[in-house]
């Protein structure tokens, strides 16, 4: 997810992104991470180590890069590291990314509101009979509105793409 500097304090985000697993077969891209290492000498400076991993993609376990990776994943995290240096840049990258989200997220939320309409009703709209489709699929969806609704991260894209319909972009 990039590294840049504040007021000479380094913020490296997206350490950990690699715990959580989605799955097999994922792209080369959403398995590399960052092990970062800070060293504080005794007058309180330190130095910043940046240690590139990669997921494998069969176990999950984590492992530091083959050499022949290294060129990669440099060019890769420059990609990614570079518009963080530019507030406007940002603005537009984050904004495009909000945009990107719309779709699944609303169809998530669809499928959330689904789990929670009144049987009698939903045999109305959908005819057929609730208790022919999944219980699972009701309880996953409950699941998926409540983290729609308590994550800060969800709620920031949310509030951006509502402000981005607002301004008809």
């Amino acid at each position: 997810m990039g590294t840049e500097y504040h007021q000479q304090v380094p913020i490296v985000y997206g350490l950990g992104n690699f715990l959580f697993d989605t799955g097999r077969n994922k792209p080369i891209g959403g398995r590399l991470g960052l092990i970062a290492r800070l060293v504080f000498n005794k007058q309180g400076k330190f130095s910043l180590e940046l240690l590139p991993v990669m997921a494998d993609n069969n176990t999950g376990c984590i492992d530091l890069l083959d050499v022949e990776l290294l060129q990669y994943f440099d060019n890769f995290y420059r990609t990614i590291s570079d518009p963080l240096r530019c507030m406007k840049e940002i603005e537009s990258l984050w904004n495009t990314f909000c945009a990107s989200q719309a779709p699944h997220l609303a169809k998530e939320s669809l499928k959330a509101i689904l789990a929670m309409i009144p049987s009698s009703l939903l045999e109305l709209i959908m005819h057929r009979d609730k208790s022919s489709m999944k219980e699972s699929y009701y309880i996953k969806g409950a699941n998926i509105l409540r983290g729609l609704m308590v994550c800060e991260n969800h709620q920031d894209v949310i509030g951006r793409i509502l402000g981005l319909i607002r301004m008809h972009r």
